[in-house]
């Protein structure tokens, strides 16, 4: 829950893809609560090529694939 985040120790982070590629740091520097197994952190406006370089050689597993479509309403 939001209450319970901001009770953690907050810690200075970088954040980075599955590639183990220079290329695939998704955040230089940020600030981020201290994390437990099993959590996971949600970047929007990823693109289209986010999860085709990612690959299974560093034991992370695929996440699933959801679809979201909007029609616009202008």
């Amino acid at each position: 829950t939001p209450q319970e985040l901001k009770q953690r120790a907050k810690y200075k982070s970088r954040v980075w893809g599955q590639t183990c590629c220079s290329e695939d740091m998704i955040e230089e520097e940020c600030v981020l609560p201290d994390m437990e197994d099993g959590e996971f952190i949600q970047w929007l406006n990823m693109g289209a090529y986010c999860k085709g370089l990612a690959s299974t050689f560093t034991i992370v597993p695929h996440p699933a694939d959801k679809y979201v479509f909007v029609q616009d309403q202008r």
